[in-house]
């Protein structure tokens, strides 16, 4: 016989909900607020776990395998600026001047003259995590930089039995 009765959590505080007669017991009218603000606060918690998972799956260090798979592809998918920083690399070490890759990559994303041919295929995205594995990435293809990029010990370097270069 559900008719007349209340909730669950009311029932604990209120035996069956029903009186004696089977009549339904009256139950504040506040209280029933109460427990419903409790599930939808409940709700609402639930969603906020939800994003903050999701979140956290997006934000996720990347293992070394992933990074150099990640910036490995970057470099297939963009051969224009690989090609690019390679030739400042090589630049910087014909003069005997350091070479940062990160400040290069920054040059080129504010670089108006190349923007046009990035928009059109849409490929160049750069997540500075890739940084790293791209500076051993480099230092294999422009040997003559090696000494001229300063990096740090990064967990790419177990994928570059010879170091990959870590100055640190």
């Amino acid at each position: 016989m559900d008719v007349g009765r209340t909730p669950r959590g009311i029932d604990a505080l209120f035996g069956e909900g029903l009186r004696p007669g089977g009549q339904p017991r009256a139950v504040p009218a506040r209280l029933r607020e109460l427990e419903d603000a409790v599930r939808e606060q409940s709700r609402i918690i639930g969603d906020l776990k939800a994003q903050l998972e999701l979140h956290r799956s997006r934000t996720e260090a990347l293992s070394a395998r992933e990074m150099y798979k990640r910036a490995w592809l970057f470099v297939k998918r963009n051969p224009l600026i690989w090609s690019l920083i390679c030739e400042q690399a090589r630049q910087a070490a014909k003069c005997g001047r350091r070479f940062s890759l990160k400040r290069a990559i920054e040059d080129m994303r504010d670089d108006a003259s190349l923007s046009p041919a990035l928009q059109e295929d849409g490929c160049y995205r750069f997540n500075n995590a890739y940084t790293a594995a791209l500076s051993r990435m480099l230092m294999r293809q422009v040997p003559e930089v090696r000494g001229l990029l300063r990096t740090r010990p990064s967990k790419v370097d177990r994928l570059f039995p010879d170091g990959g270069g870590t100055d640190g």
